[in-house]
C-alpha cells in the first residue's frame, strides 16, 4: 500500500514545504512506496501559456526545416525539442533521432507528409545492424534505437556512465516498426523497395535487402522463443533494462509491485510483431518464399501464445506482459495498463472471432481505473506501483491514448475514439504545446514541474517525477493525424452488441 506524504505530515517537510500547488502543475503530495525516502526535489522552470498550438509548425521544427512543405528533406524527426529559450538541460535530452519515435511519427502523418516516411525508412536502413556488438546492443538486421554522434554531449555522458556505443540498438520494437513502415511505403509507391541504399560501409544495395535482413531478425527472434514471443532480452551491463516504449527500469512489475526484469514479452510488442511478420511475409513472398513461410508460421504461433498466456479471462484484460519461469513456462503479469489498448490497433484481434475479447478490453480501458482527464493512464490506479506523476506508471501519454483511439475507430467505436481524441487535444491546449505526457490525476489535467528522486530499501535510486519534454514528436504527429481527416470513417461496422456497449460507456462518462 502506498503512503501519501504531505508537507505537514512527513519528515520530508523541509524538502517539500515550498512546493506550490497549482491547477496545472505537480501537486504538493509525494507518493512513496513502502521503504522509500526522498533524496531530492528540484523545480524546473518551463513557462506555459495555454493556447491552441500549431502542429504543422511544430512538425517543421522537429524536422529541422523552415516550413511544413519541407518536412522530410532533412531526414527523420527528432524525438523531442524544447521551446525556444528553455535553459534546463532536462528539457533537451531527446533532441536526437530515435528509431521507434521516428517511425511511429512518420507513419502517423504519412497521408499528409509521405516524404517523411520514405526518408525515415531510408535513413534508418543505412544504420541497420551488421554484427553482434554488446556495447551497442547491435545484432545483424536490427534497426537502431538511438542515433547520436559519439561527440554529442548526451552521447558522451551515456558512454561514460553506461558504456554505450553508437548508434545504440537497445529496443525490441524498432525493427518490427521498420517492417511495418516499409509495407506502408509500398502502398504509396509500389517500387519503393527497389530504392538504392548506400550503407555505412559504402556498399550500395536495394532497400529490399534491408527488409529481408530485418525480417530474418524478426523470424529468428520469434522462432527461438520457447513460447513464440518477441521478448526483450537481458542486456549487457549498462544497457537499457527494458527495450519497449515504456523503457524505464521500473515499468514492468507483478501484481504485488515487485519489479520484473527481462526476459519479458510485453503485450503491445507482440501485436507489433504479429503485424510486422505478416506484412514482411507479403513483401517477400515472391522472392524469398521460405522466409515468408517462416514468418507466417511464426505469426500464427505468436497469436496463439498471446491468447493462451496474456489474455486474463478472469480479469477481463490482457496482462502487461509475461516472463519465463525456471520451469520454462511463461507467467503473465496481472497488471492493468494502457499497453493492452494497442491490440485494438492491430490485426492480431481482427475478425469476428475476437469480438468478445475486444469488448472486454474496451470496457476495462474506460473504467475510472484507467481513464482520466488526460486520457488513458499508463498504469491503472489499483496497481501497486501507480503514481500519477510517474514516467510510465500512471501518467498519460498523448500518443498512447491516440493509438488506442485509432484502434477504436478500426472497430467502429467512433464515439469512444472521439472522447479520447478530445482529451489528447485538451492536454495540448492546457500545456500550450505538445507535451510528452501529463499526470494521471483523476480531477484535472496537470503537468510535472519538478524532478523528484527517491531511494528504495535496496539503495537503488528512482526518479518518480520529471517534467515532460515540451515538443514531443509522437504528440505532434498524433494531433496532425487527428486533424488530417475531418470525418474519419470506421474500418468496420459495429454489431448491435458493440453499439450497446459504446452507448453504455458514453452514458456513464457523461454522468460522471
Amino acid at each position: 500500500m502506498k503512503t501519501h506524504y504531505r508537507a505537514n505530515h512527513s519528515s520530508n517537510a523541509i524538502l517539500i514545504d515550498d512546493i506550490k500547488e497549482e491547477n496545472t502543475t505537480s501537486t504538493g503530495r509525494i507518493d512513496l512506496l513502502p521503504g522509500e525516502e526522498v533524496v531530492s526535489i528540484r523545480r524546473v522552470d518551463a513557462e506555459r501559456r495555454p493556447h491552441r498550438p500549431d502542429a504543422a509548425r511544430a512538425l517543421a521544427a522537429l524536422a529541422r526545416v523552415d516550413a511544413p512543405s519541407q518536412v522530410g528533406l532533412q531526414g527523420p524527426l527528432l524525438a523531442a525539442i524544447a521551446e525556444p529559450g528553455a535553459q534546463d538541460p532536462a528539457l533537451h535530452n531527446f533532441e536526437a533521432v530515435f528509431g521507434r519515435d521516428s517511425l511511429i511519427s512518420a507513419m502517423s502523418v504519412v497521408s499528409g507528409f509521405p516524404r517523411l516516411l520514405f526518408e525515415t525508412v531510408r535513413y534508418l536502413a543505412t544504420y541497420q545492424g551488421q554484427q553482434f556488438d554488446e556495447s551497442k546492443a547491435e545484432e545483424p538486421g536490427k534497426i537502431p534505437h538511438e542515433i547520436r554522434s559519439p561527440d554529442d554531449p548526451v552521447a558522451k555522458q551515456l558512454t561514460t556512465e553506461h558504456g554505450w556505443g553508437w548508434p545504440y540498438f537497445g529496443s525490441i520494437d524498432a525493427t518490427p516498426l521498420f517492417l511495418l513502415a516499409c509495407a506502408r511505403c509500398v502502398t504509396v509507391n509500389t517500387t519503393y523497395l527497389d530504392t538504392a541504399l548506400k550503407c555505412q560501409d559504402g556498399s550500395v544495395t536495394p532497400l529490399r535487402q534491408s527488409v529481408r535482413k530485418a525480417a530474418e531478425w524478426l523470424a529468428g527472434k520469434l522462432e527461438t522463443s520457447n513460447a513464440g514471443f518477441l521478448e526483450s532480452s537481458v542486456q549487457a551491463h549498462g544497457g537499457l533494462t527494458n527495450q519497449t516504449w515504456k523503457d524505464s527500469w521500473d515499468a514492468f512489475s507483478s501484481a504485488d509491485g515487485q519489479i520484473i526484469t527481462p526476459p519479458i514479452a510485453a503485450v503491445e510488442v507482440q501485436a507489433l510483431a504479429f503485424d510486422a511478420a505478416r506484412a514482411a511475409a507479403r513483401l517477400l513472398r515472391d522472392e524469398t518464399a521460405e522466409l515468408a513461410t517462416r514468418l507466417e508460421a511464426a505469426a500464427t504461433r505468436l497469436r496463439n501464445a498471446v491468447l493462451e498466456t496474456l489474455w486474463l479471462n478472469d480479469g477481463g484484460f490482457f496482462a502487461l506482459g509475461a516472463h519465463p519461469t525456471p520451469s520454462g513456462a511463461y507467467k503473465p503479469l496481472w497488471v492493468a495498463a494502457s499497453n493492452m489498448g494497442h491490440l485494438l490497433d492491430s490485426n492480431l484481434l481482427g475478425g469476428n472471432d475476437y469480438g468478445e475479447i475486444r469488448r472486454r478490453i474496451i470496457e476495462k480501458l474506460f473504467t475510472p481505473e484507467l481513464l482520466c482527464p488526460g486520457g488513458i493512464r499508463t498504469l491503472g490506479t489499483n496497481e501497486a506501483r501507480y503514481r500519477p506523476g510517474s514516467y510510465h506508471n500512471g501518467s498519460c501519454w498523448p500518443w498512447d491514448t491516440a493509438k488506442i483511439a485509432r484502434g477504436l475507430r478500426r472497430f467502429g467505436y467512433t464515439s469512444l475514439a472521439d472522447i479520447l481524441t478530445r482529451r489528447v487535444l485538451d492536454v495540448c491546449v492546457e500545456f500550450g504545446g505538445f507535451p510528452e505526457f501529463c499526470r494521471g490525476d483523476a480531477d484535472a489535467i496537470r503537468f510535472n514541474d519538478r524532478i523528484v528522486d527517491v531511494r528504495d530499501q535496496s539503495g537503488r535510486s528512482n526518479r518518480i517525477e520529471q517534467p515532460p519534454q515540451q515538443v514531443q514528436a509522437w504528440t505532434v504527429a498524433a494531433v496532425i493525424e487527428f486533424e488530417s481527416v475531418a470525418n474519419p470513417q470506421p474500418s468496420s461496422s459495429k454489431s448491435v452488441i458493440d453499439q450497446k456497449l459504446e452507448t453504455q460507456i458514453v452514458d456513464r462518462i457523461v454522468d460522471q
